[in-house]
């Protein structure tokens, strides 16, 4: 029998696939101002969305447990469309349906629940 796979594991192995290519976010020093990099933003987009989502259900970045972040359900079920770092626009800048995603989270949080 094939073991399934959370989203937490799929999570997993996205972030480590981006630690194997050596993908790395360095903003320069030199950058006085608050733009963000162009190139830089589908990058930060994937880990926002990665990082918020675990923290939503209370892992941490190590996998170990801690305490479900409200404030990071909420930005998940916020009906932003606008921003340029809503979970919609997170999910489709890293090619995911925010749509299917979320449905998925409510069906994860109710099972915990």
């Amino acid at each position: 029998m094939q073991a399934q796979l959370t989203i937490f594991d799929l999570l997993e192995r996205l972030d480590k696939a981006d630690l194997l290519n050596g993908v790395v976010l360095e903003i320069p020093a030199e950058l006085e101002s608050n733009e963000i990099p162009e190139e830089d933003i589908p990058f930060i987009r994937e880990k926002l969305l990665i990082e918020t989502v675990r923290s939503a259900f209370g892992v941490s970045r190590g996998g170990r447990d801690r305490r479900p972040d409200d404030d990071s359900w909420k930005w998940i079920t916020a009906e932003d469309k606008g921003s340029p770092f809503s979970f919609r626009n997170c999910c489709l800048s890293t090619g995911v349906n925010p749509d299917e995603l979320l449905e998925w989270l409510f069906w994860y949080r109710k099972k915990l629940n």
